[in-house]
């Protein structure tokens, strides 16, 4: 008797160790994907505080809402790379370091490789040591009102520019987000007017 529960017991031990461990391990994973949206959040608060020129406010308004969502998108695209156990991650063009920043420019000689808003670059997926995949540099344009209109501008004489040097244009599912953002931005102008 005192045998099998001491086998019971130290079979329960080896259980709980077990469960704990991969809890333990899935709870980090979920950790780091949320960490991704929350790392975000400083950005958009700046952003959110940004003046808004009185002749340009609904040009600004956009502005801040498409930036808001390209910077909400990569933490998107990154948490969703964590869950799936993908190591690969996105990082805008802004926050790549000096040294990467001449792997765009590789890709991209004839523009310009500037500290900050790359000409056709938006972002970029890099590996675990911050080097550019190549095929991965993408334009985000949150234009349009819904998926059609933004398609229908991306074939526009403005956007040939990108096309032309192939870049990857998405026609982001999140324009309900970024409509959602533009509202609290316009909310948020509208506050600081009062």
């Amino acid at each position: 008797m005192k045998k099998d529960r001491e086998k019971k017991q130290k079979y329960s031990n080896i259980t709980d160790a077990t469960i704990l461990g991969s809890t333990s391990e899935e709870s980090a994973l979920y950790a780091s994907a949320n960490r991704e949206h929350l790392s975000v959040l400083d950005k958009l608060e700046e952003i959110s505080k940004r003046k808004i020129n009185p002749n340009y406010i609904n040009q600004n308004i956009n502005q801040q809402a498409g930036y808001s969502a390209e910077i909400k998108e990569q933490a998107h695209v990154n948490a969703n790379n964590i869950l799936a156990g993908k190591r690969e991650r996105v990082r805008q063009y802004d926050d790549l370091s000096s040294e990467k920043k001449p792997q765009v420019k590789k890709l991209f000689p004839n523009y310009a490789t500037p500290k900050k808003n790359h000409e056709i670059v938006d972002y970029a997926s890099v590996d675990e040591k911050g080097n550019v995949i190549p095929g991965t540099l993408t334009q985000s344009k949150f234009v349009g009102r819904n998926g059609t209109e933004c398609f229908e501008k991306f074939l526009s004489k403005d956007y040939e520019k990108y096309l032309k040097n192939g870049m990857k244009m998405e026609i982001p599912l999140l324009l309900q987000r970024v409509e959602r953002l533009v509202m609290l931005v316009r909310l948020q102008a509208h506050l600081r007017e009062v």
